[in-house]
C-alpha cells in the first residue's frame, strides 16, 4: 500500500505513485530469519524544470519596394532645395 505523507500537489502525488509502482519488487524485511511486514518512508524530491532559453528575435523584414505607377507619375516627398518651388 502506498500512502502520500505530505502532498505538494495532486499531480505530483500521482507521478510519485506511478514511479514507485514501476520499481522492481522489493525484498521483504526479515527479523530473526523470518520475513515480516515493515513500513518504509521513501522521500521523493521533485526539481523544477529550468525554463527554456528565450528565442532570439528575428531580423526585421525589410520594407517592400514601392512600384512606380505605369502612368509616368513620380511621387515626390515635397523636399525642394533652398525651399524654392
Amino acid at each position: 500500500n502506498i500512502n502520500v505523507k505530505r502532498s505538494a500537489h495532486a499531480e505530483l502525488d500521482k507521478i510519485a505513485i506511478e514511479t514507485i509502482n514501476k520499481m522492481p519488487n522489493w525484498e521483504p524485511a526479515e527479523k530473526e530469519g523470518k520475513k515480516v511486514s515493515s513500513i518504509i518512508t521513501l522521500p521523493i524530491k521533485f526539481l523544477p524544470t529550468p525554463p527554456s532559453p528565450p528565442t532570439p528575435p528575428s531580423a526585421p523584414t525589410p520594407p517592400k519596394p514601392v512600384k512606380a505607377p505605369q502612368s509616368g507619375f513620380i511621387p515626390t516627398l515635397g523636399l525642394f532645395p533652398n525651399n524654392k518651388c
